[in-house]
């Protein structure tokens, strides 16, 4: 039976069915998106009123965009969005900067030919992303703390520094930190 004649004595088409079967598909995908990425958007709302906690949303007053023309206007916030702005670019460009190492590190493990050590790199490398961010906290806490830290003792007992630096809490290591 040929395709027209499917076509004729169903009146759908095979592939129009197929494509709407792909559609039914990817429909729990496009909820997740919109539930997840779109949704919360709705929250934006809050900043155009003076809410209060504990009150309802339309309780409040409607303020437009006095808190966007505040936030400019007042030298000090201005300060800090310029700084938190600053801070925020820096990162993602720190983020985009690096994001080629990964494929790079595959592509050259890739050619190494020894199998065994390969695979040993591979397991090694692949670990720390089961480990949880508790634990890679306790790590850098117990490498970086000020006085107990490794690095620290080590810099200190080679004469290098005189004291501890607080690299986890200090605000001049944050690039080192991200990066």
């Amino acid at each position: 039976m040929s395709k027209n004649e499917q076509k004729a004595k169903t009146g759908v088409n095979p592939r129009r069915k197929a494509g709407f079967r792909l559609f039914l598909l990817t429909t729990p995908i496009l909820i997740g998106i919109f539930i997840f990425s779109y949704l919360p958007l709705l929250g934006w709302i809050y900043a155009f009123f003076d809410y209060k906690p504990g009150r309802a949303l339309l309780d409040c007053e409607f303020v437009g965009l006095q808190n966007f023309t505040r936030m400019v206007s007042d030298k000090y916030a201005l300060e800090e969005l310029i700084h938190v702005m600053k801070n925020t670019f820096g990162m993602s460009f720190l983020g985009i900067l690096t994001s080629p190492l990964p494929m790079f590190f595959a592509i050259f493990l890739s050619e190494i030919k020894c199998i065994p050590f390969r695979k040993g790199v591979q397991t090694l490398t692949t670990i720390p992303n089961f480990i949880s961010w508790v634990l890679v906290y306790s790590v850098a806490y117990a490498m970086f703390s000020v006085n107990d830290g490794f690095v620290n003792r080590l810099l200190m007992n080679l004469g290098i520094i005189e004291e501890g630096i607080n690299v986890l809490a200090s605000d001049k290591h944050v690039w080192l930190t991200m990066l």
